[in-house]
């Protein structure tokens, strides 16, 4: 996964790390019939790492194609204005300061370089929101998923954390409060955790 794409990820999930996926309040006379849905009636909450579903989805075959080819098709558009803004900036280096014209090439080279951040600034703000649809929906398809999950194993609650004996890392204070911030269940049992159960689900393991 690209730096700017985990970046993107990681933003748009910082805000829900703690989720209640809907939890299911279930029933005796449901329980009495579902041999599952009893078991874990003395544990009644379940851990996902729904950011580590969400990324294995992103680079699934689902969503990385399609924001390879944007890819491609956003440095299409922009190729013009850099080769333009490149072309101005070698006849400018060429041309002696003394020069009537280097004035006017210099005017030149700003005005394409301007086009050329602007065609970057426009085309990068298209790519970033194709991300966050794509992590939109594959944070429901993975919500979804352990939701039914958890449903099915007699859990009513469902809560989202990152694996709290994973190594901290990050470039800045903000960064290592977020990622403290995914880790709220410090402590479970290890047969709490449905991540693998959710990855298997999605086929992604």
């Amino acid at each position: 996964m690209r730096p700017t794409e985990r970046f993107f990820i990681y933003a748009a999930l910082a805000l829900a790390v703690v989720i209640a996926a809907g939890g299911r309040l279930a029933q005796g006379d449901a329980l009495a019939q579902d041999g599952d849905a009893g078991k874990n009636a003395d544990r009644p909450i379940a851990v996902c790492d729904l950011v580590s579903v969400v990324e294995k989805l992103m680079e699934s075959d689902r969503y990385r194609p399609a924001r390879e080819e944007a890819q491609l098709a956003a440095e299409e558009k922009m190729r013009p204005f850099r080769e333009a803004a490149m072309a101005a900036e070698a006849k400018a280096r060429n041309t002696p300061q003394d020069d009537p014209t280097f004035p006017d090439l210099i005017r030149d080279l700003q005005r394409m370089q301007a086009e050329y951040q602007q065609a970057f600034q426009r085309e990068g703000a298209e790519l970033e929101k194709m991300t966050v649809s794509q992590i939109s929906e594959a944070y429901e398809i993975a919500r979804a998923s352990a939701e039914d999950i958890a449903g099915d194993l007699g859990y009513d609650y469902l809560i989202a954390s990152r694996d709290p004996t994973k190594p901290i890392e990050a470039p800045d204070v903000a960064g290592a409060v977020r990622t403290m911030l995914a880790r709220p269940v410090v402590k479970s049992p290890k047969d709490a955790d449905i991540t693998e159960d959710v990855l298997a689900d999605l086929k992604l393991n």
